[in-house]
């Protein structure tokens, strides 16, 4: 018996990355067995409950929570028991059992899920422009997929250049400007005075 209940357990993966909001989807047929409890836990599914259990249900209220980060945010009347955990960590990485009570011998409904949470990746335009090369460029243009999205970046790169340069050219026409109006009034400020000479014949 434990050999049977064990094959009963259906499996899925889910890869995200740190930071993103996840749902585990688990349903169960509402309009024929009515609102049925169910729990969620970390950890292959036990012969009853859930293991490490990290939210119970009653079918239409939470009744228990690990943490904040796990909600049901799915129609509960409508049998939507999926897990949603908010703000995922690498440390959330794992499986996740779903297991609903339904009435009888053996009849729960079993669902195992893996949960792989990558880092996530902080990109700069520091990080941008130093790791592209001419040769990255080529081998994306080679591919396909991602051409575009080169030739935008280095489109902004040149129109930031263009704008630095003209920026710098106005800086030193002012300068020009200002030194030549200033050697002007100087220039205009000098008097001859006219020398006088005295002669005694």
């Amino acid at each position: 018996l434990q050999l049977w209940a064990q094959c009963d357990v259906s499996a899925n993966t889910i890869i995200t990355t740190v930071g993103r909001d996840v749902t585990l989807r688990c349903t169960y047929d509402a309009g024929y067995y009515g609102k049925l409890p169910f729990c969620w836990g970390r950890g292959n599914i036990p012969q009853s409950g859930c293991a490490n259990e990290v939210l119970r249900s009653d079918g239409t209220n939470v009744l228990s929570q690990q943490s904040e980060r796990y909600a049901l945010m799915g129609d509960l009347g409508a049998g939507e028991a999926s897990l949603t955990i908010r703000q995922v960590q690498e440390s959330d990485s794992g499986i996740y059992g779903c297991r609903i009570d339904i009435p009888g011998w053996f009849n729960d409904q079993k669902l195992e899920i893996t949960l792989t949470v990558n880092p996530g990746t902080l990109l700069t335009l520091e990080s941008i422009f130093l790791n592209f090369t001419p040769q990255k460029h080529a081998a994306l243009s080679k591919h396909g997929y991602s051409s575009s999205s080169s030739n935008f970046l280095i489109y902004v790169f040149l129109v930031i250049v263009l704008l630095l340069l003209v920026c710098k050219k106005k800086v030193q026409t002012s300068s020009i400007t200002s030194t030549t109006s200033t050697a002007t009034k100087v220039s205009v400020s000098i008097k001859l005075k006219p020398v006088t000479t005295n002669c005694v014949c």
